[in-house]
């Protein structure tokens, strides 16, 4: 799921902030829907481009919830947690070295599982096996060298994640 934030503009529509959309598996494929209470209501479109809200309701526990957005590509930021980069450094009996600016880093889409999906372990992982829940920034506006202070303009809404590692 994915709430909106502070009246985000797109295409000529603003929509509220707070709103809770998902995207779903209906019978003819992926599609967004908006959740009201216990309800999702299908939405034609994207939520972050033109789209019309449809009449179809289904109650949520009926559906199947998939990944809320599905990017050909995400960026995450690396080597942001203090922790891990002192209990590194110990492990190998080094002083810890901080990024000086953001480690941003891509991932394949496929590394993406929806709620309730199994985080699949390789066979071949290691026993230390990481979690850590993630704040994700859904953008939904293309961006380049924006100001500090228009940046969440081009932040669609948030979600959660769970940041999964393998320790070697």
């Amino acid at each position: 799921m994915l709430e909106t934030t502070a009246n985000y503009k797109t295409g000529g529509q603003t929509m509220a902030e707070g709103q809770i959309w998902c995207r779903y598996q209906a019978e003819d494929g992926a599609t967004f829907g908006l959740i009201e209470g216990d309800q999702v209501i299908r939405v034609e479109g994207t939520p972050w481009g033109e789209h019309k809200v449809g009449a179809t309701r289904q109650k949520l526990d009926a559906v199947r919830l998939l990944v809320p957005v599905m990017p050909g590509t995400f960026y995450c930021a690396g080597a942001n947690y203090r922790d891990h980069i002192v209990g590194r450094a110990r492990m190998f009996g080094r002083e810890p070295k901080f990024a000086t600016r953001p480690d941003i880093g891509y991932r394949a889409n496929s590394a993406l599982v929806a709620d309730g999906e199994n985080i699949v372990k390789p066979a071949d992982s290691t026993e230390v096996f990481e979690y850590e829940g993630e704040l994700v920034a859904v953008f939904g506006k293309t961006a380049r060298k924006v100001s500090h202070d228009d940046a969440l303009d081009c932040v669609f809404g948030w979600t959660i994640g769970n940041d999964v590692s393998e320790r070697t």
